[in-house]
């Protein structure tokens, strides 16, 4: 599992689609992108699901799906949402899988950022509308 550091590397970097953040945990656990580890990857998921969810429930984060609408609901609900579409092996979550099978992304909410101190979401996930 993750350190609470480590996680706090993920949480305070760049901006990351729901893809790069996956390559990131690996990383942690000392893996190149595309790399497969069939002992950490159960460990990995759960770490990505942790994930997930801290920055769903501080807010940093909304699910937005691929037609450019936000996926509403609770927390719990929306990290099952992936748990249960997230593939079984490395070899089934490479690139493509966030691309085309992925129930939805990442929106990331700058608190406050906009012009009149409005929230402005960053949409980071590909879409047919956004």
């Amino acid at each position: 599992m993750l350190t609470e550091e480590q996680i706090d590397i993920i949480r305070e970097g760049p901006l990351y689609f729901l893809e790069i953040i996956w390559f990131r945990i690996g990383q942690m656990y000392g893996l190149s992108p595309g790399q497969i580890d069939h002992d950490s990857f159960e460990e990995r998921k759960n770490d990505l699901f942790f994930l997930l969810g801290k920055l769903l429930d501080e807010g940093q984060i909304k699910i937005g799906n691929h037609k450019g609408n936000f996926i509403s609901g609770p927390t719990a609900a929306l990290v099952e949402m992936f748990r249960n579409s997230f593939p079984d092996s490395d070899e089934e979550a490479q690139a493509a899988w966030f691309v085309t099978e992925c129930p939805g992304g990442i929106v990331w909410v700058l608190k406050g950022q906009g012009e009149k101190g409005q929230d402005v979401y960053k949409w980071w996930l590909f879409t047919d509308e956004k």
